[in-house]
């Protein structure tokens, strides 16, 4: 998620270019969107480099940076109070991070076990994102 401080009006991508960008360097989803930036021809001057998607939160709201990257599970997950102090305006459509499980072959007789904890699981918080949504 591309997000911006509250004081910038009608934020873009194309605002970014240039400018100083708050975000965690370290994390797969910053280089993603760095990369898509990239891409686009969109280059940042600068990285603030922080060490945890608060902190670009944090560091955005404090104009400490104008504009920052978050992982959008992260965003998400945010109190309404905390997103009322930036402006999420864009959101990377990459599709190129996946999650993987690795099970030892000494797990392979729990292999179907696994699968079906992990995906009744996954549906479950499907559902239950899908109605929280529904109810606001």
């Amino acid at each position: 998620m591309y997000i911006a401080n509250q004081d910038i009006a009608d934020p873009t991508l194309d605002l970014l270019h240039g400018e100083t960008l708050a975000t965690v360097k370290s994390m797969l989803p910053s280089k993603v969107a760095l990369h898509s930036l990239k891409e686009k021809g969109i280059a940042p001057a600068q990285l603030l480099d922080k060490s945890s998607w608060l902190g670009v939160i944090n560091s955005v709201s404090k104009n400490e940076a104008p504009f920052g990257i978050v992982y959008k599970d992260t965003y998400q997950e945010l109190s309404s109070s905390t997103k009322a102090r930036i402006n999420a305006f864009a959101e990377s459509q990459e599709k190129v991070i996946f999650h993987s499980i690795h099970i030892s072959p000494n797990a392979t007789d729990h292999k179907s076990e696994l699968e079906r904890v992990l995906l009744d699981d996954e549906c479950d918080s499907s559902r239950k994102r899908r109605a929280a949504r529904t109810q606001h």
